[in-house]
């Protein structure tokens, strides 16, 4: 609720509870990845969402994030391959609107 209304600080504050009463959490470490890209703290989302990817390698939530870190540091050959990875698994569960974009989208990604 704080990150929809704008209120980051509560927000990252929150998912610092949540990974400290579950270390595993790999949404709450995507999620805070994805909050690092967007505060320009690119290093710290990588490492983040390389972490989130590890918790969980089938979380569809860590390749994203894994992704837009990637995306952050111009890495644009491993943001493609870790933003369709998710689709490819049977398992995974990719939210619909993501998956439309990295399916329908790919060339956005290209470097050939």
């Amino acid at each position: 609720a704080a990150l929809q209304t704008g209120q980051v600080a509560a927000a990252r504050e929150s998912l610092d509870k949540a990974l400290k009463a579950d270390p595993q959490n790999s949404n709450a470490m995507a999620l805070r990845a994805i909050m690092d890209v967007v505060g320009n703290r690119k290093e710290k989302a990588l490492s983040d969402a390389r972490q989130a990817v590890s918790m969980d390698p089938q979380s569809a939530a860590a390749h994203i994030a894994l992704s837009y870190a990637q995306q952050a540091g111009f890495d644009l050959p491993a943001a493609l391959a870790a933003a369709t990875k998710p689709a490819s698994h049977p398992s995974a569960r990719v939210p619909s609107a993501y998956s439309a974009e990295t399916t329908s989208c790919p060339s956005t990604l290209d470097t050939r």
